[in-house]
């Protein structure tokens, strides 16, 4: 059902999904400096990395989480992009997220990019983050490579 809809709003608006690409994705981005104990290669490894919660750390998860409108995945990424900003001190934080569905052919991955500043409260950024879940992904399949050359 996603994608048939992503594919039909694709076909009724690409220049506007590439419209939404061009914005987001126009200044420039910097690699994030986390503290690493290895030296960074550049060739790319697939790595999983499997989390299991106790249920005393799920249940107070769920507390935080609560009645929440919003998708636990929208709200344990923004957990994620409050972590990394944290860690860093950057206040651009893109995070790299699979496309929904099957056909969009063009992207694997589609770059999630919000800018968190310290005086930001954390439903306000979690707000933030939803609304840039849910215009990436109603343009998720447009070609992004078309609009960015080269993302590092």
């Amino acid at each position: 059902m996603i994608e048939k809809k992503n594919a039909v709003l694709l076909e009724k608006r690409p220049e506007e999904a590439k419209k939404y690409w061009l914005e987001k994705l126009s200044s420039e981005m910097s690699c994030a400096s986390l503290p690493v104990d290895f030296a960074r290669t550049d060739k790319y490894k697939r790595a999983e990395c499997k989390i299991n919660f106790d249920k005393k750390s799920l249940d107070k998860l769920l507390e935080v989480y609560g009645d929440n409108e919003l998708d636990l995945y929208t709200f344990l990424l923004t957990v994620y992009k409050v972590l990394l900003f944290k860690y860093t001190g950057q206040e651009d934080i893109t995070v790299a997220s699979p496309v929904i569905g099957e056909n969009c052919k063009a992207n694997r991955i589609i770059p999630l990019r919000d800018f968190i500043e310290d005086e930001i409260t954390f439903d306000q950024l979690l707000g933030r983050v939803a609304n840039t879940v849910n215009e990436a992904y109603e343009n998720q399949c447009y070609p992004i490579s078309d609009v960015v050359i080269c993302w590092a």
